[in-house]
């Protein structure tokens, strides 16, 4: 993007384009681009407002049956305009929830242990059948009711615990036509990889020669059976071969394997037969044992086998397009919008000593120059917003407090709240801490700054994962880092020359930009400084990918004399000199003044006069 002459809509333009962009605009824009699209509006322009328009455009219109919306938190879900206000008792809404832990009662604990280790089957079976009917539990059965549904909700993580959910609802519901929202792109972008670890296929082959005297004549038994024993003398290439189609075990004999692991060896047993069971929709090219602890590994590609809008404002679409490997091009229709209010401005610090390696050792000079520029900013009736790493979120707030205090200003109360995104009681506070990556409803609207304590950087390790995990490890390429000087900025490419053509050198850049530069501009977003008047610092080595830095400082004496924001060394100066002043006009001589200051007398003649 171009982000010198892209148009900016903000302020009286905003309204015109949220009238523009209706649900049915929307709709329309889906159709004529293929079905595939990325909304890229960022917090505040309207996208809580457009998912809901899209959703009743959507139940009001012929082009879909069903519409499927996944939020990155239930308290999202619960901010949607249909949970809140229903349009009307005819539309049928299926509200996927998570099992409900306080009906389970004495018996969650070990529901808990059920969950995490593969025994759902076990669970319904020995706690939902005896208790179900007795605390009116509808969670078993809200799975069946998306066959007559017209909207199904439901939180991300479904995606990415059920690989598989969205094929398997298109089955159930036939010839339907599905729609899917994605509420920012949390399922895209996380990790479909599986490890199934010797241990657990050793105890599954052990039961299925337990189980033989009951199922020995069924074909899915004798399946079953032979390909376990083969895959236990597979090599990795064999792994790549389109021969590993398990059946699907009868529900009587998964609960049957469930029981006997379970009384055999209790927490040790993990069980993996579901997981087999999707094996053979597994990429053949990510498949591998572990050479350290011989695991089976496999990815499942997170494909979305209906039409789609994912609404993101900090993804490229490239992205997306990578991931969810698709031969079709996405939709972005905004990206020749600039959204960012006129008045905002967004200043940078392109400083290596905000990285958390050396973080601690500056700590000291970051958070003064912040202190003093806080006192500034509450004294012309200004609300701050701090972001952190988490592990230092806590001793900010301790040492800013401290140095706040150190200059008087007890006035001012810096305050966190530790795992929620929400400063419930200190609603009314002068300074706030979140920490980055924290998400859910936004509470910040009503605050001017948004400052960076520390900068926010991953190790290239997760933007390979982000990659190439869809490959097995033999097949991956190297990628190498580099710092680029004045200003500095992170840079990432292939390392060998021979892979500078491939998808993996084009995408590296992007994909460490949005695992980066995309958590920082979510996290300054929460304060709105795309729809009013805000000032941001953020403290990043690299570009801002979707707006222009109004001023990019090389080191952090350089914000200090932009803002006007005095050395902690030279205030100590300026104090000494002030009150070396005082004592002269009080009839003081050199030698009385040094004395009562506590200093030699030669620093009481340098500020003498």
């Amino acid at each position: 993007m171009n982000k010198d002459k892209t148009p900016i809509v903000s302020g009286t333009d905003l309204e015109n384009f949220r009238s523009a962009y209706s649900g049915e605009k929307q709709l329309s824009i889906l159709k004529d681009s293929g079905g595939k699209m990325v909304v890229t509006w960022p917090v505040g322009i309207g996208k809580s407002h457009s998912i809901d328009d899209v959703i009743e455009a959507s139940i009001e219109g012929s082009d879909y049956d069903i519409v499927l919306i996944f939020e990155p938190t239930r308290d999202l879900i619960n901010e949607r305009r249909l949970i809140k206000n229903p349009l009307n008792s005819e539309i049928n809404i299926v509200n996927l929830k998570p099992r409900p832990k306080i009906k389970c009662g004495d018996v969650d604990d070990i529901w808990s242990v059920y969950e995490v280790r593969g025994m759902g089957t076990l669970g319904r079976a020995e706690i939902c059948k005896k208790r179900c009917e007795s605390v009116n539990c509808s969670w078993l059965k809200q799975h069946q009711e998306i066959t007559s549904a017209d909207v199904v909700f439901g939180t991300q993580a479904y995606l990415k615990n059920v690989p598989l959910l969205l094929h398997d609802i298109k089955r159930r519901i036939g010839d339907k036509k599905i729609l899917v929202l994605l509420d920012e792109v949390n399922f895209a972008m996380s990790s479909f990889q599986e490890r199934l670890s010797d241990l657990h296929l050793l105890q599954l082959v052990e039961l299925f020669d337990d189980i033989k005297e009951s199922f020995k004549d069924e074909s899915w038994f004798k399946e079953w059976q032979y390909k376990l024993n083969v895959l236990r003398k597979a090599q990795t290439l064999d792994l790549c071969k389109s021969t590993w189609g398990f059946p699907r075990i009868p529900m009587q004999a998964a609960l049957m394997i469930q029981q006997r692991g379970w009384n055999k060896w209790n927490e040790q047993f993990s069980y993996i037969g579901g997981a087999l069971e999707v094996f053979h929709d597994s990429l053949p090219k990510s498949r591998q044992f572990d050479d350290n602890d011989s695991s089976l590994v496999y990815s499942i590609e997170p494909k979305i086998p209906a039409d789609f809008v994912v609404y993101s404002a900090t993804i490229d679409p490239l992205l997306i397009k990578y991931r969810l490997n698709m031969k079709d091009d996405i939709c972005s229709p905004y990206e020749h919008f600039r959204f960012l209010d006129k008045k905002t401005r967004w200043y940078n610090i392109s400083s290596g000593i905000g990285a958390a390696k050396n973080y601690p050792n500056n700590r000291a000079q970051i958070l003064d120059f912040f202190s003093q520029l806080i006192m500034i900013r509450v004294d012309e009736n200004k609300k701050i917003l701090l972001i952190s790493r988490k592990k230092y979120a806590e001793s900010v707030v301790e040492e800013l407090q401290e140095m706040l205090r150190e200059n008087d200003r007890d006035d001012i109360r810096v305050t966190y709240s530790a795992g929620s995104d929400s400063h419930g009681d200190n609603i009314d506070c002068q300074v706030h801490v979140i920490h980055y990556g924290v998400v859910g409803i936004n509470n910040y609207e009503d605050f001017d700054c948004a400052y960076c304590i520390q900068s926010y950087y991953i190790p290239i390790d997760l933007v390979s994962q982000g990659l190439q995990e869809l490959f097995r490890d033999d097949l991956h390429i190297e990628l190498d880092l580099e710092l680029e000087r004045l200003p500095c900025r992170r840079q990432i490419n292939v390392k060998s020359s021979d892979h500078r053509f491939t998808s993996i050198n084009a995408l590296a850049q992007p994909m460490m930009d949005h695992l980066e530069s995309g958590v920082v501009t979510q996290a300054v977003g929460r304060i709105r400084p795309y729809t009013s008047a805000c000032e941001v610092i953020t403290f990043q080595c690299s570009e801002n990918p979707h707006y222009k830095y109004d001023e990019d400082f090389l080191s952090l004496d350089a914000a200090r004399s932009f803002f006007d924001v005095k050395h902690q060394r030279s205030r100590r100066k300026e104090e000494l000199s002030n009150r070396v002043q005082e004592h002269k006009k009080r009839g003081l001589k050199q030698k009385e003044v040094s004395s009562c200051l506590g200093v030699s007398v030669r620093t009481v003649r340098r500020y003498w006069n």
